[in-house]
């Protein structure tokens, strides 16, 4: 799941995605079984993205 999230991350930034932009579009379906799927995925996706653009605090 990891990965999938990091290559998810990096493909919205490579097409000038914003940290909005890539929470609203990055979904992974083989996923949404697991519990707190729902309830993380935004928050893993924003972390990352803000990592990724070394905007972390």
């Amino acid at each position: 799941m990891l990965v999938d999230l990091r290559d998810a991350v990096q493909k919205e930034i490579a097409r000038g995605a914003t940290e909005d932009q890539a929470a609203a579009a990055i979904r992974f379906p083989q996923y949404e079984q697991m519990q707190g799927y729902k309830s993380q995925r935004e928050v893993a996706i924003r972390r990352l993205y803000r990592e990724m653009m070394g905007t972390l605090k």
